[in-house]
Formats: structure tokens, sequence, C-alpha cells
């Protein structure tokens, strides 16, 4: 049974929302709108995706046979790519009080549903040891395994060993793809992996944000209005500062100690000006080999930066974690293209709003490297199978990356 269905739950939109459409189904039966008084969609870098619905009286019998049920949400807001959050019901919350009468006709006045996306299903503990592997492999078997497509770049590091005890494979994929500078999601029925380092040139859904200094004015309901900014600046901001450049040491084959540095790493995207701290840093550990510290050496710049932002916006549906976005508006340095590593959508009785966790390591604007890729590709559809969304292609897409 496929659930494509969508049911319009914001038939009065807000003058302030941008134009969207929102579409809720719980195990197969399309939610009544009345009922629902607010969806949060939540994407995170390296995390399961997450919703929350909240009803407004929650029949009885729900509150034990909407465990672990299915939930398809869709969201259309022209001209952008929309999003469509597929998952299970991992949680009810339901609450009454005894002074505020029955809802629905039902003595549970609300209800919160928490869910999450369909790489729930890959947090069974399994044991396995992986032995010189490369990520993209261990991509495809854990795709095949639960009946997903995967996209992933073309060219990932080799995990010399990697012991998988008593752990999910959720949590095994999420840790080797921190320790090799890569981001990882699963968005419908696609395993997301990503590199923080070439994100301008991946083409991932683009979003442009912009603030009230043109002529639409500040009451404007276009989408990516910037409604708030909030960032933290700097190349040495944390309490021990951050080296410009980094050093790990290995050894090699006959026994010889050496160093590898990843000063080459400042900077990697040549967009704009890399900020200097004046630091130089010395890792703790070691390494395997000269191509396992570049991968440990990577993996600690890909998730710190010099410049970090929350920005709320009117309501933007389609940019994911590892999508740019551009700021535009400012008249400053922060103008520019950064990195989306967090985005929430919340929409509430027809407002729809959205919050960015921004990030990026130069300033400017000027673009040095090369032209962009546009590597990223449409995931497959999902489809329901014996209550378990699973994939409509098992496709394997390795995507161009340098």
């Amino acid at each position: 049974m496929e659930q494509n269905s969508t049911v319009q739950i914001n038939t009065e939109r807000q003058p302030e929302a941008p134009k969207h459409r929102l579409g809720v189904v719980i195990d197969g039966a399309e939610v009544d709108y009345t009922s629902i008084e607010r969806v949060d969609i939540s994407l995170k870098e390296n995390a399961h995706d997450y919703a929350l619905i909240i009803l407004s009286g929650l029949s009885p019998l729900s509150i034990t046979e909407y465990d672990g049920r299915p939930v398809q949400i869709t969201v259309d807001a022209p001209p952008g790519n929309g999003f469509t959050f597929c998952g299970y019901i991992n949680r009810v919350v339901p609450s009454h009080t005894v002074t505020s009468g029955k809802a629905n006709r039902s003595l549970f006045q609300e209800g919160h549903i928490h869910c999450l996306g369909a790489s729930a299903d890959m947090r069974g503990k399994r044991n396995k040891i992986w032995s010189n592997v490369k990520v993209a492999e261990m991509v495809a078997e854990m795709a095949r395994t639960h009946n997903f497509s995967y996209a992933c770049p073309d060219t990932t590091p080799v995990v010399p060993r990697k012991v998988q005890d008593g752990a999910s494979d959720w949590s095994t994929l999420r840790e080797v793809c921190m320790e090799s500078g890569l981001g990882v999601n699963v968005h419908g029925t696609e395993i997301h992996v990503w590199s923080p380092s070439n994100y301008l040139r991946y083409g991932a859904p683009y979003e442009s944000l912009g603030t009230h200094e043109d002529s639409r004015g500040i009451t404007s309901a276009d989408r990516g209005r910037i409604l708030e900014f909030t960032g933290e600046f700097g190349a040495a901001k944390d309490e021990y500062g951050r080296g410009d450049s980094e050093s790990l040491d290995f050894i090699d084959t006959y026994g010889n100690k050496l160093t590898a540095s990843a000063g080459q790493l400042l900077g990697k995207s040549r967009y704009g000006t890399a900020p200097l701290s004046g630091l130089v840093d010395h890792l703790s550990g070691n390494a395997a080999s000269y191509d396992d510290a570049l991968r440990k050496l990577s993996a600690n710049r890909a998730y710190y930066s010099s410049y970090e932002a929350t920005v709320h916006t009117t309501g933007v549906a389609g940019p994911i974690p590892g999508s740019a976005v551009g700021v535009n508006g400012f008249k400053t340095e922060v103008d520019g293209e950064w990195l989306v590593r967090d985005i929430d959508m919340y929409f509430n009785r027809g407002h729809f709003v959205s919050k960015f966790r921004l990030t990026r390591d130069s300033k400017g604007t000027e673009y040095r490297g090369l032209g962009v890729l546009n590597s990223y590709e449409v995931a497959p559809p999902p489809t329901m199978r014996n209550d378990k969304w699973r994939t409509t292609n098992a496709r394997g897409y390795k995507y161009a990356s340098v």
C-alpha cells in the first residue's frame, strides 16, 4: 500500500505566511485538518529525521494503537522542491485536564505524536567487523540490508578497521561518516552522504534568504525572508582556540614515525577568504597510514566552523543538511553562501516559519574554485510494504565530488 495522499490542513493561510500545503497521513489514513494544532519537522546533520504532530482531541484507542505505526508528512511550498517526511510513530504523549472538558469528543484534550524518520529501522543492534572498507561500500551494504536507496560521493576514505560490537547500523554509519569528515542523513528512504568541505559544488536544493532591505518590505509573505539572525563569529572562538594548521603522527610501513598536516584543508572550498587564528595544533592519538591521518584531520576540520548563525525565516521547504543557502541584504561580508547543518520547519494553523543552523569557513563572496557540479539528484520515492518504508528503486548513486 502506498501512502502518497496529501490532505490540505492549512486551508486558511495566514497573510504573513508563504504559500504552502501540508498533508499528514498516519497508518494509511488521512488526518482531519481540524484536529491538527501543530506540526514540526526537524532535519539535523547526522541525526534521524524527526517530526512532532500535536493533535487536538486524541482518541483513547489511538494512544496505544498509534505506537510504531507509519507516518507520512508532505510539504508543498512552490516554487521550491518541498519535502516529504516518512517515518514511524516513536512515542505518544496524551494529556488530560479535568477542567478542560472534551476535545473532539475525547477526554484527552491533546496528544503529542513524536515520530522518527525511516532510519529508525536501522536501530537494531548487530555485530560485525569492518576492515579496509570504503565508506561508500559500507553505505551500499546497509542500503541493501534495509531496502533503501543511497547517494554518496564517488571518492570516500578507506576505514582501516571498525568494530560494530552490539551497535546499530545507524550509530555505526554515523560514527564512521563523522570520523571521515562526512555527514549522513536518511531522508525518505535514501541514505544521503555528503561532504561539508565541498557543499558549494554539490548542488543540493538551494534557497536564497534575504533581509527586508528591498522593495518588498518587512511584511512580505515571500519565502525565505529573514526574521531573526543570530551569529557567532571567530576563528578561535572556543576556549582552546582552533589552529590554522593541524598535524597528526602516523607510523609508515617501515616503522618510521611521520607527521601529516592539514594546513591544505584550510579554505578548501576556495570560496571567500579564510579567517586565521594564528594557532597551530598537534592532535593527540595517531593514524594507521598517511591516508588515515588525512581522514582524521579532515574530520576534525569538517565539524568546526569559524562562522555560525541561527536564522529564522518565513517558511522554506527544500534545503536539507548539506545544501547551500545564500544570505543576502546585510551588505557586509556576512552575505554569501552558507552550509545548512540543520533546518526546522514549523506549521501552526496556517503559519509556516523555518529555522536554519548555518556555518561557513570564509568571509566575502569571491569564488576561486571549480564550477558547481550539480551532482545532486532527487531520491526515488518511498513506498510502504508490509508496514515498512522501502524505496521504489534500489538506486546506488555515487556522485562526482571533486
